[in-house]
């Protein structure tokens, strides 16, 4: 749908005005904005005595009206708006109002109130509007039942009149629905049950009575059909701005919504153009960054009064090329007239150094002149440099012809000033109004018939001994025309005023308000201060180079790091393929050629070469400005090159001591594994061959002693073994492993010792989690602790077991929790988890299982926690990291951790 332009404040004041209702606009501190004619009319005022005033001071209570009460309810209801945020519709109230004919009297007086709040996009009020309607002549007859009834569905059917005429003259598209439900209540789509004239405006047929989806699909593709339903479900009002390209718009927009019975209805209004703007602005410093080579004002530089750089706006403007331009004096192509003036200027500037802006013509190749309005300031230079001047400037030319053309038009119609869209008024000699045009008079919230003949400086004192002031009674004595910008005394906005001089020493005046445009130039200077406060930051160098390789600038950052000095920048001697090393020419060209042909470059890294030899490392990005500028950002990062070198030594010196470990200890476990079974062997024979009588007194001991011995030697051999095995499979794969699954093998691979013990073993692990981890890690994991949770179990009550998983942000968590004999953790959790360690000794063991998930665990990037009170039980926690990002970051961690 395609919205109608948005009106301007003074046509909305005016339609305001036009209201066939009684309206107050207020403040939220109930001040007196805007009043409707009918509410002037109805309250016997005059909006001037309305104005700016706290309502309940110009419509205070009647005293002689006790049981009124009427400034505290209107009180109450508006209160309730502003804290609810919804329209409230109040009683009959009886609120005389005073009689202007008789200070100190009311006139009787009954209203039907109504109170409505206007917010903003963020949902605070803004505004009030208090709607009344007399009653008075109803309340009156009030005894005749039949007559006050009538009256009554009169008030009403004039009421519903009043809201319908409000709504469509409201300048947003508000419409009503009601939801269409399936046969399982389900909404489905929303019909059309009233629309104001603004909404209607957008359909080639009337909307009410039809479906939604039918003349706008666009909007389930918008997210607005869905949020329809969510109003309705919740009950809760949504307010967004949207960006539709279906049907009938195309465009930005701003909606409310609001439940209504089994519906919603919606207010909308077009912020197309607030977009485009905010959009301008936030692109603005963009283009100040490309050095105004697209600029929208012509930019040129100087020196010795000799162009030396032109943007495109400036050839447009002037009507020559860049390469007629360049090198030519700035007096031959500036008109004659204006020459005598331009050159005195310009030597103070290049003297003093102070800038100055004016009124220039060029005169183009045709011979036509072009009114430009330059502002021109040096460039600071070196001792022994030319003199050098910066010149922005834009075309004024049609404002020029335009102030000609109303030079002339002094004498024309009413009806041409009229329509004008500037402000304009007439004064004579003796500063008395002569002629006011709709717009001023609206400005100033006077009539034009009220100020004709009336003088200027008694109608409005505050403007008395200001700037405009002052010019008016200059442009009156000299007789030469005068524009200036200037905060207005009277409106408080910035406005362009134009004087010209008229017959028997009166005046003409035009004046326009440029409070949008001021606040526009405002945020460019704020926007070029930021971009030479980002070029003068300490750690962050910024180079500027052509397309030839020269370096021609540099910030005092890069100057730094590089050891050049801006000098020996600014002359061009400095390359950057001289001071590049032969090593990194490569990459260095590659990122140019992606500079030049994209515009910018991917960062990377390289080594600059300084004048003394010695080298740095920066990290580099870089931007085209134009077709003959580049620039460059360098960070510093030679300490962390360093320190990753560093790091890279350090890692191999561990690689190289852990392969050294891992061999001796496979080495030496390998070589004792013979000597063991050579040693078992021979206690075999030894008993074999021993006669029945050798064994007496400890000799079946101590064969046994020997036995054991012999057999937990071996154990310690296989340990280590395992624990070998273990540290060569540190980078075992990983994958996605059923956790449900291997708990449940591990449940059967200990099946008879559950039968043996009796064992209550509970599993609270959703089927669906999966931890990403070796298989076989996880098993031996999950069979240690539960096989631990069996061992060590309290003598005197059954073992329970309890299996748990958790999902913790970063970490899946599993829990083992058992209530066998505790731990006294006062020994240490180090012992606890250390090799061969063991807290309890009464039962068999080799104290490296929990050493071995230790380690397995941490390989990832994960960890284990214990606690545990003595005779209560003990709970195990396994932190394996989330998804694969975890383990890929624990492997690339392996060379930084030294093994055991």
């Amino acid at each position: 749908m395609t919205l109608a332009a948005p009106l301007d404040s003074l046509t909305l004041t005016a339609v305001f005005h036009a209201l066939p209702g009684a309206y107050l606009l207020l403040s939220p501190d109930f001040i007196i904005e805007e009043v409707s004619n009918t509410y002037l009319a109805e309250t016997l005022t005059e909006r001037h005595q309305l104005l700016g005033r706290y309502l309940f001071e110009v419509f205070p209570d009647n005293p002689q009206a006790l049981e009124a009460h009427a400034v505290h309810n209107l009180r109450a209801s508006l209160e309730q708006v502003l804290a609810t945020k919804q329209p409230h519709q109040m009683a009959l109230q009886h609120y005389d109002v005073p009689n202007p004919e008789q200070p100190g009297q009311f006139t009787e007086r009954y209203w039907l109130p109504a109170n409505t709040p206007i917010v903003d996009a963020e949902g605070r009020v803004r505004h009030l509007l208090h709607s009344v309607v007399n009653v008075t002549d109803q309340q009156r007859a009030h005894a005749q039942l039949g007559e006050s009834q009538r009256r009554e569905r009169a008030a009403q059917t004039e009421a519903n009149h009043l809201v319908r005429a409000t709504i469509d003259s409201s300048l947003a598209i508000i419409q009503a629905f009601e939801a269409v439900r399936d046969a399982a209540g389900r909404i489905v789509d929303f019909r059309w049950t009233l629309v104001n004239k603004q909404a209607a405006a957008q359909y080639n047929t009337d909307p009410v009575g039809q479906r939604l989806l039918a003349l706008n699909p666009g909007v389930v593709e918008a997210g607005i059909f869905a949020r329809f339903v969510q109003v309705v479900e919740s009950g809760q009002p949504q307010a967004y701005e949207q960006e539709y390209r279906h049907e009938q718009y195309n465009g930005w927009f701003e909606q409310s919504v609001v439940r209504l019975g089994d519906g919603v209805v919606s207010t909308t209004t077009d912020i197309t153009t607030r977009k485009q703007a905010e959009a301008a602005l936030r692109h603005s410093e963009e283009r100040f960054r490309a050095l105004v080579t697209q600029a929208a004002v012509g930019i040129a530089e100087t020196e010795e009064e000799r162009f030396t750089y032109v943007n495109d706006r400036f050839c447009t403007i002037t009507g020559y090329s860049r390469a007629e331009l360049l090198g030519k004096l700035v007096r031959d192509i500036t008109h004659p007239d204006d020459a005598a003036r331009d050159l005195p200027l310009l030597r103070h500037l290049y003297a003093t150094g102070e800038p100055f802006t004016v009124d220039k013509r060029y005169v183009r190749p045709d011979g036509s002149p072009v009114w430009t309005l330059a502002s021109v300031t040096s460039l600071q230079c070196a001792p022994g440099h030319p003199n050098r001047g910066f010149a922005a400037c834009i075309d004024v030319t049609d404002r020029k012809w335009a102030e000609q053309e109303l030079l002339a038009a002094h004498a024309r119609t009413i009806d041409i000033l009229e329509s004008t869209t500037d402000a304009f008024y007439a004064l004579d000699a003796e500063f008395r109004f002569t002629y006011v045009n709709q717009r001023a008079a609206r400005l100033w919230g006077r009539s034009p018939a009220a100020l004709l003949g009336r003088h200027y400086w008694t109608e409005f004192p505050s403007a008395v001994g200001s700037e405009s002031y002052k010019y008016h009674y200059q442009v009156q004595q000299e007789g030469r025309p005068r524009q200036y910008e200037t905060v207005s005394p009277l409106l408080g906005t910035w406005i362009d005023v134009n004087i010209y001089p008229g017959p028997q020493g009166g005046l003409s005046v035009f004046f326009r308000d440029i409070t949008e445009r001021k606040r526009t130039e405002q945020a460019l200077r704020h926007s070029q201060e930021r971009l030479q406060q980002a070029l003068s930051i300490e750690t962050v160098g910024v180079l500027f180079f052509d397309l030839e390789g020269r370096i021609h600038d540099a910030n005092e950052a890069f100057q730094r790091l590089s050891g050049y000095s801006h000098e020996e920048f600014v002359s061009g001697k400095v390359r950057w393929d001289e001071v590049t090393p032969p090593e990194f020419m490569a990459v260095t060209r590659a990122s140019q050629r992606e500079l030049l042909t994209h515009g910018k470059n991917t960062p990377y890294e390289k080594q600059y070469v300084r004048p003394d030899g010695s080298r740095w490392w920066g990290l580099f990005a870089g931007k085209r400005l134009s077709d003959r500028e580049c620039v460059e950002f360098v960070v510093d990062i030679t300490e962390f090159k360093q320190a990753q070198h560093q790091l890279h030594d350090f890692n191999r010196q561990l690689q190289r001591m852990n392969t050294d470990l891992d061999n001796f200890i496979y080495t030496a476990s390998h070589d004792l594994k013979a000597p063991i079974a050579n040693i078992e062997g021979l206690l075999q024979a030894l008993q074999h061959e021993l006669p029945a009588q050798a064994y007496v007194g400890s000799v079946s001991t101590i064969l046994h002693l020997m036995q054991e011995s012999t057999a937990r030697f071996g154990r310690t051999i296989g340990h280590l073994t395992d624990i070998s095995r273990l540290q060569k499979e540190f980078d075992q794969p990983v994958t996605p492993v059923s956790l449900t699954r291997v708990v449940a093998e591990v449940q059967s691979d200990l099946a008879p010792l559950l039968a043996q013990t009796g064992a209550q073993v509970a599993v609270a692990v959703p089927e669906h989690v999966t931890l990403t981890f070796s298989e076989k890690n996880l098993r031996s994991v999950v069979y240690n602790l539960l096989s631990n949770a069996l061992k060590y179990r309290h003598p005197d009550r059954v073992p329970r077991v309890r299996l748990s998983y958790q999902d913790q942000g970063p970490y899946q968590v599993l829990s083992v929790q058992d209530n066998g004999l505790g731990l006294d953790l006062s020994q240490g959790k180090e012992k606890l988890f250390a090799m061969f360690q063991r807290l309890h000794t009464h039962v068999e063991g080799s104290g490296v299982g929990l050493y071995m998930i230790k380690r397995m665990v941490e390989n990832i990037g994960g960890r284990i926690e214990v606690h545990s009170q003595l005779d209560q039980g003990s709970t195990f926690l396994v932190y394996f990291p989330q998804g694969p990002v975890f383990q890929e970051a624990a492997v690339a961690d392996q060379g930084c951790q030294a093994r055991p």
